[in-house]
């Protein structure tokens, strides 16, 4: 299993070449909630969905439906073999829990970017 922080993933629009030293995944925003400073996104992936904590700072926002690319720095994937204890807060199927928004599953197809 792999996990990833939600803060350490970056959404770019679709079509937006990621650094050559990140892992990137295309998916559709399915949902967005707004807290202000940030919004966090459900992004489906491979039949996976990815939560992302999305600090504004000006950018624009993805709209829910929109194509976008998700990446993350491969040093900040966590793996954990299929017997280890999954993060806390995290549920079976990846996504993490309302009670606990520290980890978020990748998607199963995520390369290092200009790779396949």
């Amino acid at each position: 299993m792999s996990f990833v922080r939600l803060e350490k993933v970056d959404l770019l629009p679709a079509g937006v070449a990621p650094a050559p030293d990140r892992c990137a995944v295309e998916g559709v925003v399915a949902s967005a909630a707004y807290h202000g400073s940030h919004t966090t996104y459900t992004v489906e992936s491979s039949g996976a969905e990815v939560k992302v904590l999305y600090q504004e700072a000006g950018r624009p926002r993805p709209a829910v439906g929109e194509r976008v690319t998700l990446t993350v720095d491969p040093a900040n994937v966590l793996q954990y073999d299929a017997t280890d204890a999954a993060p806390a807060g995290a549920t079976s199927s990846g996504s993490t829990t309302a009670s606990s928004a520290t980890t978020a599953r990748t998607a199963p197809t995520a390369t290092r970017a200009g790779t396949r």
